[in-house]
């Protein structure tokens, strides 16, 4: 709580892969329907909603979701070092935007099945040895069904390049594994009133090295209702000495790792 205000800040790194879209949004209800919230935490709307993040005035998302561009990698690095000063092309084909807008419906049209069955293992009739039509269907249901539920978020507007994957230590897209730049990283929100939450501006930063990722931030203004904020830090579960230590186990973990080239994500929230 902050003065009336109830906030939820979700950090969460989804399946990867570029096929396991079925896997991301299932990762996603999952999440919304078992964070274990504290119970003295007051909720004053919606507290019987199966989808915890409707529970709160503002809810902010972020990390690594894992969301591809469908797009092969040729394409994009074309646009990319063109240097467009739209990146229109590419959100069109990102998987979180087409089904935060579109819907499966026209994220997966179905003259595009013959497609999946190639990037998918799928079941094989027992007389023709064929793809499987009904699992191709089921899968593309599932998608619709899920991606309704992520139609209650929204994102600031995407104007700068892919955030994944770079070579460690440059600004060059990943020379060896080849994976198809995409915005992997990102940062939504949702506010059960309109207009509570704004976003001001949304970008990466190019300059930061120590990552196969660039990371991704956000300035929001929210609106904050009026009131007192009488809930204990943490929800009263702040320890101290739990906090120092941990603090002092992550020290002595990045001096081992200093002359190392990890992948790595940081989260400031």
């Amino acid at each position: 709580m902050f003065f009336g205000s109830s906030l939820l800040f979700v950090n969460s790194h989804l399946t990867a892969h570029q096929q396991k879209l079925k896997e991301r949004l299932s990762d996603y209800e999952k999440i919304i329907s078992s964070l274990d919230l504290p119970k003295s935490i007051p909720f004053k709307a919606n507290s019987q909603d199966k989808d915890v993040t409707a529970r709160f005035d503002c809810v902010f998302w972020c990390g690594d979701l894992n969301f591809r561009v469908e797009r092969d990698r040729p394409s994009v690095l074309t646009f990319v070092e063109a240097r467009k000063p739209s990146c229109s092309f590419l959100v069109k084909r990102d998987q979180l935007h087409c089904a935060m807008t579109k819907g499966a419906q026209k994220h997966f049209p179905f003259q595009r099945i013959k497609l999946l069955a190639s990037s998918i293992n799928f079941l094989r009739c027992c007389s023709c040895k064929q793809p499987c039509l009904l699992k191709v269907l089921g899968i593309a249901s599932f998608v619709h069904t899920n991606d309704l539920l992520l139609k209650v978020f929204e994102e600031g507007i995407i104007r700068f390049i892919p955030s994944y994957k770079f070579d460690v230590g440059t600004t060059t897209f990943s020379s060896s594994k080849l994976r198809v730049p995409s915005y992997t990283d990102r940062i939504l929100y949702r506010s059960n009133e309109k207009c509570l939450i704004s976003c001001l501006h949304y970008d990466t930063v190019p300059d930061i090295l120590t990552s196969d990722h660039k990371p991704v931030f956000g300035v929001f203004k929210v609106t904050l209702k009026p009131g007192r904020d009488n809930v204990p830090l943490a929800a009263g579960m702040f320890k101290r000495d739990v906090y120092l230590e941990a603090i002092k186990r992550r020290s002595k973990f990045l001096e081992v790792r200093h002359n190392e080239r990890h992948s790595a994500i940081c989260s400031v929230m």
